[in-house]
């Protein structure tokens, strides 16, 4: 299985941003990701 390029803290982190009311477009340019990404990352760890 390949290695997270992000900790767990970082991902929440970032998922805290766009709660916060960062537009996904400039937290993904922050953090060199794409949207579909956060996207995923974002349902996985609202269904955990």
């Amino acid at each position: 299985m390949k290695k997270s390029k992000y900790s767990e803290s970082q991902v929440f982190g970032i998922l805290k941003e766009q709660e916060h009311g960062k537009s996904v477009i400039e937290i993904c340019r922050n953090h060199s990701i794409t949207h579909k990404v956060l996207f995923i990352v974002g349902r996985v760890n609202i269904l955990a």
